[in-house]
């Protein structure tokens, strides 16, 4: 069994890089025209604050910072537009929510662009439905039967709907005590439910009450936030669940009284060039927009020597890693040397 799961965790990782992939440059000329851009023109740039890990104490800071570091680094483009013709980089989809500043600002303009996204939305809040957050280890049945609800989505084909028995006896779920772990404020894992009373939805499935029908899972990391998870079950969509989740957040994240919102700048969801064309329409009129990224980082110590410190460790440079990105990840924690002479690394504050 274990080779089984092995072999389509192999097929999921194939099909996202190599199959997927191959659309992106076809998407990126079509989707950066509907913003009034052309390929050669800049996109505005997203400044990403990731507040490095050195600062945090709780293990849920390390690991953001880690992973999301890595993810917002590829999307950083120091190098001219045209490359992204080229096939050689991509956009992050963002809501400025500085832009907006309160609720209102941003409910009004969303009304503006999208009227329908508000209709589809009051329409969910009619029949009943009602977004609260919750407690992911507490709901695995239900977040199975959403997953497995469809079997293609906006990214593609959903191999735990197509082959059941895949995932059946893996937890996927991380332990909630990530959502409970603030120790900073800059790093959380937070989950918001679409919850239905069988009797008041149109969808004529579910046996119990208050069952859980959609989620979005959110990620924050320094000032920004990211749609880590945001999905709803195939028999619901149609009842605008997906537009009341993303309102209620956007009210929840622009709410100046919301201590887990300080400070953040931005609402992330993955990037122009993913997913099929419903996802990118979605976005579009929820209201995220094409940005490059300007990662702020740690700054290397002055008198870093990338050259030495791939001689000073040896199993940086035999693993091919890049000297800069290693430091940042790995190194200043591990306090590696970086150079022969004098001091060689900066401890631990």
């Amino acid at each position: 069994m274990a080779l089984i799961h092995t072999l389509f965790s192999l097929m999921e990782q194939f099909y996202d890089r190599h199959v997927e992939s191959l659309f992106h440059k076809s998407r990126f000329r079509r989707r950066i025209g509907s913003y009034g851009l052309s390929p050669n023109a800049s996109p505005p740039v997203a400044t990403l604050d990731l507040c490095h890990r050195l600062t945090c104490k709780a293990p849920i800071c390390d690991r953001f910072s880690l992973s999301y570091g890595g993810f917002y680094a590829r999307l950083r483009q120091p190098a001219p537009t045209n490359a992204l013709l080229a096939g050689s980089g991509m956009l992050l989809t963002a809501i400025d929510l500085k832009k907006y500043g309160d609720y209102p600002t941003y409910l009004k303009a969303l009304r503006k662009r999208s009227g329908n996204f508000c209709r589809d939305a009051l329409k969910a809040n009619r029949l009943g439905y009602r977004i609260e957050s919750f407690d992911r280890s507490m709901r695995v049945n239900d977040i199975r039967a959403i997953h497995r609800s469809r079997k293609v989505r906006s990214f593609g084909l959903v191999f735990e709907a197509i082959f059941p028995f895949y995932k059946e006896n893996v937890t996927t779920l991380q332990s909630a005590a990530d959502g409970s772990q603030s120790p900073c404020g800059l790093h959380w894992d937070l989950a918001f439910g679409i919850f239905v009373n069988p009797e008041n939805a149109s969808a004529p499935d579910g046996a119990r009450s208050s069952r859980l029908v959609g989620y979005a899972r959110l990620h924050r990391i320094g000032n920004v936030v990211t749609y880590a998870d945001l999905i709803g079950h195939g028999d619901h969509l149609h009842d605008g669940i997906m537009m009341l989740l993303h309102t209620v957040i956007m009210e929840w994240l622009l709410d100046s009284e919301n201590m887990y919102a300080k400070g953040l700048d931005y609402l992330a969801n993955g990037t122009l060039e993913r997913g099929n064309e419903g996802m990118f329409f979605w976005k579009k009129k929820a209201l995220f927009a094409p940005y490059l990224v300007n990662l702020l980082e740690e700054p290397l110590p002055a008198d870093f020597n990338a050259t030495e410190y791939l001689k000073l460790n040896r199993d940086v440079a035999l693993a091919g890693e890049d000297a800069v990105s290693h430091y940042r990840k790995h190194g200043r924690k591990e306090q590696r040397p970086y150079k022969t002479s004098g001091h060689s690394s900066d401890g631990m504050p």
